[in-house]
């Protein structure tokens, strides 16, 4: 009797022992998979505070102000060779001003008449270092150069290259400036644009007489000043609108992350849902945002003439997080309202075939009007 037994009792430790193990291996397979699906939702949450940052910190504008492209030419204008002032303000406008260059030129003829004979700037320069008693002498540049190279001032020495850039760098630097205040200012009428003597560097201070309305001495800034303006406007609205993109994608795929976090905190919902659905949940509630963004721009184009630029944002806010936090109802309604955009556009469509079908019906040499009065004048 127990010899018969001993062989059931053996199969069902095996089988005890078994089904412990395998219990074992789920369980192993689920803290897996559900530590996999909590890692999923924590490298969501990190991607949506970059991309927050990065909206909340107006880096849109930034992002559309390099996207023509960046001119990667630093350190050209400390270009060594033969200083020449004309060549040295071309690679100064290629380092700061390669996409949209400022008339530098018309207005440094304007401020500056003289300012590409750097020999007399040189020499105005070595004079500095000449004593005060012979500089007091001097008049003019040939005087300028006798004081400076005469046997009372050889201590002083002539005016390098490297000091002449650096002069000429501040001029053009000063006169760039003030035209990008002009730019910037965009409440400052375009009547007159001053250019204070003072804001110039003191080498080429004595050669302009008091401040100096560039609208009138260089007739070609007004119209560049205009067109910037223009263009900043039109770049800081793209900035603005690729901003609000941003917060749309962030507010869809934030709808997203809390649907799934509360599954993920309901142990007996998280096992029904998949790790692929931590995955892309997210990436249906961006879409769908953006899809909400797009039928309310046509929306908005179509019963308004003003601007996309003018769209209050609150409202899209509110459909984008919707989007993410109700993924199927956002897809339900965005279907019925584009398969009834769509039954309309086929309506109308059909109403212009027929309208045209009965134009052609008739006599093309002949007006309805005509056809009306012939009976009349047949009579």
């Amino acid at each position: 009797m127990t010899t018969r037994s001993e062989p059931s009792i053996a199969g069902s430790v095996a089988a005890a022992v078994e089904g412990g193990q395998g219990h074992q291996s789920r369980s192993r397979r689920s803290y897996a998979l559900r530590a996999l699906k909590g890692i999923i939702l924590l490298a969501w949450l990190v991607t949506l505070v970059c991309l927050a940052i990065a909206t909340l910190t107006n880096s849109g504008a930034s992002v559309i102000s390099l996207l023509p492209g960046i001119n990667n030419v630093r350190g050209s204008t400390e270009a060594g060779g033969e200083f020449s002032p004309m060549r040295y303000l071309d690679r100064f406008v290629l380092e700061h001003y390669a996409q949209h260059p400022p008339p530098l030129r018309a207005v440094l003829n304007a401020v500056v008449v003289d300012w590409p004979e750097h020999e007399t700037y040189r020499a105005r320069l070595s004079l500095r270092s000449v004593p005060g008693s012979q500089r007091d002498k001097a008049s003019g540049p040939a005087a300028i150069w006798k004081a400076s190279e005469s046997s009372v001032a050889k201590s002083s020495r002539r005016a390098s290259d490297d000091e002449l850039r650096m002069h000429y760098r501040e001029l053009f630097r000063a006169l760039a400036d003030r035209l990008e205040v002009a730019v910037h200012d965009s409440d400052e009428q375009l009547e007159s644009l001053i250019l204070n003597e003072g804001a110039l560097p003191s080498l080429f201070r004595g050669d302009t007489v008091g401040d100096i309305d560039l609208l009138v001495m260089a007739p070609g800034v007004g119209p560049w000043v205009a067109v910037e303006r223009d263009r900043m406007h039109q770049e800081r609205q793209s900035g603005e609108f690729f901003d609000l993109f941003l917060i749309l994608i962030v507010l869809g795929a934030l709808g997203s992350l809390i649907f799934l976090t509360r599954d993920y905190l309901n142990v007996d919902a998280e096992c029904q849902t998949s790790a692929s659905v931590f995955v892309f949940r997210p990436v249906l509630g961006m879409l769908l945002a953006i899809a909400m963004f797009v039928i309310d721009i046509l929306a908005h184009s179509v019963l308004s003439a003003a601007d996309v630029a003018q769209v209050r944002p609150e409202p899209l806010y509110i459909l984008a997080f919707a989007a993410g936090l109700l993924s199927e109802q956002a897809y339900d309604l965005m279907e019925f309202y584009s398969k009834s955009a769509l039954e309309r556009l086929k309506e109308g469509t059909s109403r212009e075939h027929t309208r045209r079908q009965e134009g052609a019906d008739r006599d093309p040499k002949q007006s309805p009007e005509q056809s009306a009065q012939q009976p009349a004048t047949s009579t």
